[in-house]
């Protein structure tokens, strides 16, 4: 597991849940890191279980790196993570279908590679810097364009 503790969330872990389960052989935590996509090149598949996500950036990470991806069905993942195509998406807060989406991917080496070609497709697309730089600019332009009265 890697990535720090929300502070300022009071639905977050705590630091003391993350150790604990660690040290009892429960989870490897890594904590905050950046070197992020060396990690994922570790990983066979990279998921995101949120309650709630601002933009899924790690998707794109996970896809730049070919890892499939399974995410909870919420904003934000689902703008990332295409269901059955570069990933799965899962209902929030059910763990058997958190569950089932991983087995599945852990077990199917074809379609984790499929979703993870086409996640890499989808980030050379859709997400790379030209293509998000020329957006910006565009919608720059359109907010900056002199109004006709």
């Amino acid at each position: 597991m890697v990535g720090d503790v929300d502070p300022g969330n009071p639905g977050s872990l705590t630091s003391q849940q993350l150790q604990d389960w660690a040290t009892s052989g429960v989870i490897k935590w890594l904590g905050y890191r950046n070197d992020v996509p060396d990690i994922l090149k570790q990983c066979h598949i990279v998921c995101l279980p949120s309650y709630r996500e601002g933009f899924g950036k790690v998707f794109v990470e996970a896809g730049a790196t070919q890892r499939a991806v399974v995410a909870t069905n919420v904003p934000g993942c689902r703008e990332a993570v295409e269901d059955g195509r570069n990933g799965l998406l899962v209902p929030s807060k059910n763990v058997e279908a958190l569950t089932a989406a991983l087995t599945r991917l852990l077990n199917d080496d074809e379609l984790r590679l499929k979703m993870a070609a086409e996640g890499r497709k989808r980030a050379e697309n859709e997400f790379s810097s030209v293509t998000i730089n020329s957006q910006t600019i565009a919608v720059y332009q359109q907010v900056l364009k002199p109004s006709r009265d």
